[in-house]
């Protein structure tokens, strides 16, 4: 159970030297209801023209909130499922499936999946942005393949963060309390010039341990070091240019588990039981991420990026380590007509090294994995203004199911300017992780045909075989902005 204790403001101060920022006041529903929306279509559009179901997550709902972390912010979003299972570990799903390290929803910064390969689930501890750099978090309830592939199945988060021009000035932050026991921040940014801005910010967060239902402090108490960086260039009146970076680092995030007593028994089928034992975790990551935008005309650009992410996380039990290399490309085209046609291509390769240990092992323990994707969508006003299609798919191969097609039809009818009907039919895949492909799980269970003192031997093994977990998904929406400041 987590300490349920007010937060007790040892010391707060924050300095901005920053440009001119919209008041709350002029933050109203209109303007969030005009956002542009990128984690849906290719096709970026407003929020109240987009065929899905879509809620943004603004800085300044986030500020307002109070929120010291990302799962906590992602408690407001309607539709998902938040839970903490201890001070460093949390549960987050979209309609559904919710357990510790969910696999089917999409998680990305900036575009850049944080997935990892042992189970494709989310290490949400290792996520610790400086919570006042983001600017809006979208989150999509329901498929989202076309335009990410496989894993966005049962939702997407797309956390954004500010751009370097937005953060200029120097920004501190000292905050202490009775959980938080300490997170302090320092960002800055400036310009090179007119046309290029940078900002770096270095932030630590030392938690306090959860109760456990005895009273006492679980194993579970950690920090987090982290250092970021950002550069935009407007190359041209045409052409711009952002280059993020990060490291993330924790010498101590403690845990507790389930270590295999592996003296002789009997018989095979016999195992001693378990022992509980506390250990500490440390995690070291780091990221490049770059992306470059240029506009041809009115009617013709393209987006290319690509990101680079390493992360080590050291077990008691033993060590995993991944690389990750992806590399994208999108074509847009636009006709007199508000039609739109995007294609593109991309390409990722992960290279990981598992655990090796007696409860659990991975074989062969380094292994490179590839997958390359292309995209198409098109976007027609069968009525102008009125009656949109959008028609898309991804189409991906990879080395563990070989060909995927990730199709997807969005109608959406605005009955005025204020009222949208919308639905759509999609297919979304979830690739098998490594544990499930070609894992051995050994461990110890309690039965009541085994005399004591001991316990069954139970061994678990990944199937080669396995297939991709498929969603077909079929909805229908509407959203309305009733008046100022209501909206469904």
């Amino acid at each position: 159970m987590i300490k349920h204790y007010g937060l007790l403001s040892l010391l707060f101060c924050c300095f901005f030297l920053r440009g001119e920022e919209a008041s709350d006041k002029d933050f109203d529903l209109e303007r969030l209801m005009n956002m542009t929306v990128s984690s849906v279509t290719a096709s970026e559009l407003k929020l109240k023209e987009t065929p899905a179901a879509v809620y943004i997550l603004t800085s300044e709902d986030i500020k307002n909130a109070g929120f010291q972390s990302i799962p906590e912010a992602l408690r407001m979003v309607p539709g998902m499922q938040v839970s903490q299972a201890n001070s460093n570990s949390w549960s987050i799903s979209s309609r559904g499936f919710n357990r510790l390290y969910s696999n089917k929803l999409l998680v990305m910064i900036d575009g850049r999946a944080l997935s990892t390969a042992l189970f494709t689930g989310v290490f949400w501890e290792s996520q610790d942005l400086l919570i006042e750099d983001i600017d809006r978090i979208e989150v999509v309830r329901g498929p989202g393949a076309v335009l990410w592939g496989a894993g966005a199945v049962n939702g997407v988060v797309n956390i954004i963060t500010k751009r370097a021009e937005d953060s200029q000035g120097t920004y501190l932050k000292f905050l202490g309390g009775s959980h938080y026991k300490a997170i302090t921040a320092i960002q800055h940014g400036d310009k090179i010039n007119d046309d290029a801005f940078y900002k770096l910010s270095l932030k630590y967060r030392d938690v306090e341990s959860s109760v456990n239902n005895v009273g006492g402090s679980s194993p579970d108490d950690w920090n987090f070091y982290k250092g970021d960086l950002r550069f935009d260039w407007d190359i041209s009146k045409f052409t711009e240019l952002s280059f993020i970076s990060g490291l993330g680092y924790s010498d101590h995030i403690g845990t507790s588990i389930s270590r295999l007593d592996l003296r002789p028994t009997p018989l095979g089928s016999l195992a001693h039981p378990t022992t509980i034992q506390e250990g500490i975790a440390r995690v070291r990551n780091y990221y490049f991420l770059l992306n470059m935008k240029h506009e041809f005309s009115l009617s013709h650009r393209i987006h290319i990026g690509g990101f680079f992410d390493s992360a080590k996380r050291v077990h008691p039990i033993d060590t995993d380590r991944r690389e990750v290399l992806d590399l994208n490309f999108k074509d847009f085209s636009f006709t007199e007509n508000k039609s739109q046609f995007v294609w593109g291509l991309g390409f990722r390769a992960k290279r990981d090294n598992a655990p090796d240990a007696p409860e659990i092992s991975i074989s062969p323990q380094s292994t490179v994995y590839t997958k390359a994707s292309g995209l198409m969508e098109y976007t027609h006003h069968l009525i102008d203004d009125e009656l949109i299609l959008v028609l898309g798919s991804k189409f991906e191969v990879n080395d563990y199911t070989g060909f995927e097609i990730q199709p997807s039809a969005r109608l959406s009818y605005h009955l005025n300017d204020k009222h949208l009907i919308w639905t759509s039919a999609s297919r979304a895949v979830r690739n098998p992780a490594r544990y499930e492909d070609s894992s051995r799980l050994m461990s110890s269970q309690s039965s009541p045909l085994i005399p004591a003192p001991f316990n069954a031997a139970l061994l678990l093994r990944g199937n080669s075989k396995v297939k991709s977990e498929v969603l077909y998904a079929y909805e229908l929406g509407f959203r309305s902005e009733w008046s100022e400041g209501l909206d469904t």
